[in-house]
């Protein structure tokens, strides 16, 4: 159980007294989130992880103690928390902590009283400014990160970073972070692998580290090794093999993805698939365009960085441009002309019309099939 006591401080920037509650003795039941957000009961005392002066508003760990930044400074910083009207009142004491620490350079104290924000507004279901909170720790995260210089604490802001990045929904970044960073031991490893495939899963909520079924050392000297899969890496090789003109690989990349992630995240690779066999696996011939009704909805971020990811460079030789490469040109040229594209996507699609050019690439033999080819959309260098 947790036990609290009431004293009776003086404020040392106002020098008014009031009353404060100390947190005098907990209990913790159970694994920490992947965060590192403490469990119950530690968990439910936040309102007294930090003090706040009810006459002059400042906040500290013991505000008994002077600030050691100017009043002035002080209340300059503190209102830049007043376009956080919206926050709930315990989590705008947090960001006025962690703006007091940031300034002071101390960065470690600032994500973590941000992240104390953060969790209070997890409580109260304000979405949005948890996500901004986050966001706000992320780019302290990255600050940190250089400065670590120990394997234990950089393996820790390292898992802090992929719930953040997991948490505010960018995979991207997330799938960059190698599961096989040097600081990483078996269970820190384990973890950063679940992470991803939460993410994969776009399961964007809270999760306990209680949930992966890390197994216990036979004894005090064993180190024990991660053979979980970094599934990001293997979705990264599936997604390009999902482009393949090669139905078998075509075919294995597809099962994988849908063992790997929801099927519906699969949806455009699907299409395509059916459009690559349409097209007998070849590129698009002339009066035969790809035909991109039926894929031009189901489009997402991920799908139109792939197709990019295959646009060759204007001065690319003709013995370096794949049938990969000029299925995915003319698929881009086609979605981009498309009135079925989704209207998130417009404004690309105009982006690219004036770097655009007509390339002919030969396959073969002329006259037996290398001048039916379609000419390619391709951006200029």
């Amino acid at each position: 159980m947790s036990t609290f006591m009431e004293i009776k401080v003086v404020c040392a920037v106002c020098g008014k007294a009031s009353v404060q509650t100390e947190l005098g003795s907990y209990s913790v039941f159970g694994e920490p989130d992947l965060d590192f957000r403490p469990a119950e009961m530690l968990r439910s005392t936040m309102k007294v992880w930090v003090q706040e002066c009810p006459h002059c508003g400042y906040v500290a760990a013991d505000i008994r103690k002077k600030p050691r930044l100017k009043e002035t400074v002080l209340r300059q910083l503190y209102a830049e928390t007043k376009g956080s009207d919206t926050l709930p009142e315990l989590a705008l004491t947090f960001e006025k902590y962690a703006l007091y620490l940031e300034r002071r350079k101390d960065l470690a104290g600032s994500i973590r009283n941000y992240l104390c924000a953060a969790w209070v507004c997890d409580d109260e279901e304000d979405i949005e400014n948890a996500a901004r909170l986050r966001v706000r720790c992320l780019a302290l995260v990255d600050q940190l990160l250089p400065k670590c210089y120990t394997k234990r604490k950089r393996r820790k802001v390292l898992l802090l970073k992929a719930d953040l990045l997991r948490r505010v929904g960018n995979i991207d970044v997330l799938r960059q972070i190698s599961a096989d960073d040097r600081s990483f031991d078996y269970a820190s490893r384990e973890i950063m692998c679940y992470q991803k495939e939460l993410a994969e899963r776009h399961d964007y909520d809270a999760h306990s580290q209680a949930e992966i079924d890390l197994e216990e050392n036979d004894d005090f000297f064993e180190k024990k090794k991660s053979t979980r899969q970094d599934c990001s890496v293997r979705i990264r090789e599936c997604i390009r093999q999902a482009l393949s003109t090669n139905a078998a690989v075509r075919g294995e990349a597809l099962s994988e993805l849908d063992e790997l992630r929801p099927r519906k995240f699969n949806a455009p690779y699907y299409e395509i698939s059916k459009i690559i066999s349409n097209h007998s696996g070849s590129a698009v011939y002339y009066g035969d365009p790809l035909g991109v009704d039926q894929l031009a909805p189901l489009i997402n971020v991920e799908f139109i960085e792939l197709l990019e990811s295959f646009v060759v460079a204007q001065d690319t030789c003709r013995e370096k441009v794949t049938e990969e490469n000029i299925l995915a040109m003319s698929l881009l040229h086609e979605l981009y002309k498309s009135p079925y594209l989704p209207d998130e996507y417009r404004e690309q699609a105009q982006a690219q019309q004036h770097r655009t050019y007509l390339m002919h690439v030969d396959h073969g033999d002329e006259d037996d099939h290398g001048d039916r080819y379609l000419t390619l959309i391709q951006p200029h260098t």
